[in-house]
C-alpha cells in the first residue's frame, strides 16, 4: 500500500481535504469530525490517541483557572488547525472573550516568553510532545491551569462523543520542579484516522492492520502506544 503524507495546518484542513475528496484517509480531533460523523459524510477507521487540553502561562500570571482568560491575550493555534477549533469551542461554552493570536508553536510561545500574550492553548497526547516538553525543561517558569469541573461536565453531557473529562498527571513534563505540580482537570479528546463511507474495504483493511503492526513493533519504546 503506497502512502503519501500530505502536510497540512492541522485538523480542520485535514477534514476539509476529505470531504472535497482531496485525500483518501485524514487524521482529525474527534470534536472537529463529530459533525460529519453524524451526517454520514465520513467514518472513522481508528483511534489514534486521546488529545488532552493544555492551558499554559506563566508562573508569575495571576491567572489561576480557565475562566480568568476573559479578555486576556491568548494564543489559540494557527487558522485551520483542531487546537484552534477546541480553543473557540472551549471560550464559547464558558462564554469568555479573548484577545485571540494564531501564532505558530514556536512563536505562540515566545510572545508568552516575552509578555505579548498572557496564556496559550495547546491540544495534544500527553506527554508525547517533544515540542512541549521542551519548552517546559528549558522555561521552569511555565505553569499549567486547570479547567473548571462545571465547564467540564457541560461539555462531557452536551457533546460526549467529542470530550471526556481528564487530568494532567503530576511531574508529567517535568520532575523536579514538577509540571504540573499537582493532577490537573481538564478535557480530551480522540484523534481519529477517518475515511469516505464508501473507501474500498481492502484498503481500509491495510491501513487498519498496518496501524496496530506498527503500534504493536514500537510500544516497548513509547508507552502511550500501550496504554492509549
Amino acid at each position: 500500500l503506497s502512502v503519501k503524507n500530505i502536510k497540512s495546518q492541522g485538523s480542520q484542513q485535514n477534514l476539509k481535504r476529505l470531504l472535497n475528496r482531496q485525500v483518501d484517509f485524514a487524521i482529525v480531533q474527534l470534536d472537529v469530525a463529530n459533525e460529519a460523523m453524524r451526517q454520514e459524510k465520513v467514518e472513522a477507521v481508528a483511534i489514534l490517541a486521546n488529545e488532552y487540553v493544555h492551558i499554559i502561562t506563566r508562573q508569575d500570571s495571576s491567572l489561576k483557572t480557565f475562566a480568568d482568560l476573559q479578555g486576556k491575550r491568548v494564543a489559540v493555534g494557527t487558522p485551520g488547525s483542531g487546537m484552534s477549533f477546541t480553543a473557540d469551542r472551549l471560550l464559547k461554552a464558558d462564554k469568555i472573550t479573548v484577545q485571540p493570536d494564531y501564532s505558530s508553536f514556536d512563536e505562540a510561545f515566545k510572545k508568552l516568553k516575552f509578555r505579548q500574550v498572557d496564556a496559550v492553548i495547546y491540544v495534544g497526547s500527553l506527554g508525547a510532545s517533544q515540542n512541549l516538553r521542551q519548552e517546559f525543561l528549558n522555561n521552569p517558569d511555565l505553569r499549567l491551569l486547570p479547567i473548571e469541573p462545571a465547564l467540564i461536565n457541560q461539555l462531557t453531557v452536551f457533546d460526549p462523543g467529542s470530550y471526556q473529562g481528564a487530568e494532567l498527571p503530576t511531574g508529567t513534563y517535568t520532575s523536579r520542579p514538577p509540571i504540573p505540580d499537582r493532577n490537573l482537570l481538564t478535557l480530551s479528546t480522540p484523534t481519529v484516522l477517518v475515511t469516505h463511507p464508501n473507501m474500498n474495504r481492502q484498503k481500509v483493511a491495510l491501513v487498519t492492520w498496518s496501524i496496530l503492526f506498527t503500534a504493536r513493533t514500537y510500544s516497548p519504546f513509547y508507552p502511550a502506544l500501550q496504554n492509549e
